[in-house]
């Protein structure tokens, strides 16, 4: 795309390893990389560069909202599950970082890694039940949560557990997707849920978002490549350019209003002050799937 069709601008990217490779790409070329999906630390640490930028949240937020919930359930005893890759390695970390600032009584008794795309959870699940934890903190996300919920559901886990988890479970993908099926006693977060209107602008956004898709209950990602892409815009109308350390440097220190509350990117780390929203995933009367109830918004501190 780059050399053939003479792209300027990279964004997206879906998972973490996704993304730094793409990074890298765009370090290697000299064009602006804005990372709406990817959480990985690494990304605005360790491997960040003047041309990649992040309008998501990180692995270290993400964490210590997992943190600060475990904290408000007064419980003693946590397992942790993970995928084996940047992501899953990095929220373990966060997860751990977290819990040292909020919640220092609270002890790890199990370590789990699963392959990306892994399929199978049934001897994870079977470690996490003989470990007795009253937490599972967890990154699964997309199919690997429906997978292992589903393994788990025979097994009573989520009679057991509160499962709280990374990884936009409680997104209206997932919920929706799983209907009636989606487990008891999980506490996720999300971006953006279609009946939350939190913050200004947010109805409108939906009611437009709606009605191009055909849908009433929309989905959570778009959201995320709008940020992005509206992030963009700006810089290039601010630079007045789409020369990539132009933009690079337009995007620095940069505010723009989305409609799940205001963003700025930090100058220093290139990374966005991405909040996210996190709550129980409940039953509601005459709708057959999960909501997040109530909803609240953490925002992206490490307080």
């Amino acid at each position: 795309m780059i050399t053939k069709e003479g792209v300027q601008v990279l964004v997206g990217g879906l998972s973490s390893a996704v993304g730094l490779a793409i990074s890298e790409v765009a370090r290697q070329e000299g064009i602006v990389y804005i990372a709406t999906i990817p959480k990985t630390i690494q990304m605005t640490t360790t491997k960040l560069h003047k041309h990649v930028f992040r309008t998501s949240s990180h692995t270290d937020f993400e964490g210590d909202a997992i943190a600060q919930i475990a904290k408000k359930l007064g419980k003693k005893t946590l397992c942790d599950i993970q995928l084996d890759y940047a992501y899953g390695h990095d929220l373990a970390a966060g997860i751990e970082k977290g819990l040292k600032r909020h919640a220092p009584q609270i002890k790890k008794v199990l370590d789990l890694r699963s392959k990306l795309g892994a399929t199978d959870y049934n001897a994870q699940i079977t470690q996490i039940l003989g470990a007795g934890c009253e937490i599972v903190t967890s990154g699964l996300w997309g199919s690997h949560f429906v997978n292992f919920a589903q393994q788990a559901k025979p097994f009573g886990l989520f009679d057991k557990v509160t499962y709280i988890s990374g990884g936009e479970i409680a997104s209206h993908e997932i919920a929706g997707k799983m209907g009636k099926d989606y487990p008891d006693n999980v506490i996720s977060n999300t971006y953006e849920l279609w009946y939350d209107h939190t913050f200004p602008g947010h109805k409108k956004f939906q009611a437009d978002l709606a009605k191009r898709s055909g849908k009433k209950e929309t989905a959570m990602w778009p959201v995320l490549a709008y940020i992005g892409v509206k992030f963009i815009a700006a810089a290039a109308e601010k630079a007045g350019s789409m020369d990539a350390d132009k933009l690079a440097a337009a995007l620095e220190g940069m505010s723009i209003d989305t409609p799940v509350g205001p963003r700025t990117i930090d100058p220093k780390t290139h990374q966005a002050d991405a909040g996210q929203f996190w709550g129980p995933m409940v039953k509601k009367d005459g709708v057959d799937y999960r909501v997040m109830n109530p909803v609240t918004y953490y925002p992206a501190t490490l307080d």
